[in-house]
């Protein structure tokens, strides 16, 4: 349901090619995967934040199967815990 926009693709631009400062050349094939890395990391995120860490919701949400969406925050090094608000995070 959310858009996507110019200003967001231009970002996730900026910020590979913040990652590839100082390589001499790359190819597009790792431009683009360095942009659907940071878009998906991006995105979790956003799912994450959204249902405060909770996985199953955020997955849902996503449009994903629950053990995907792990996979990939793995891949990204998110944590759970970190998208936890405060009060969950102090109850336990």
């Amino acid at each position: 349901s959310e858009m996507i926009g110019p200003e967001v693709l231009q970002a996730l631009v900026s910020a590979g090619q913040k990652q590839t400062a100082g390589a001499d050349e790359i190819n597009f094939n790792a431009a683009k995967r360095q942009v659907v890395d940071a878009f998906e990391k991006a995105f979790l995120s956003a799912r994450l934040r959204e249902t405060h860490g909770n996985i199953s919701k955020a997955a849902r949400h996503a449009g994903m199967y629950k053990a995907n969406f792990i996979q990939k925050m793995r891949k990204h090094g998110l944590r759970r815990i970190d998208f936890l608000d405060d009060a969950s995070h102090n109850s336990k």
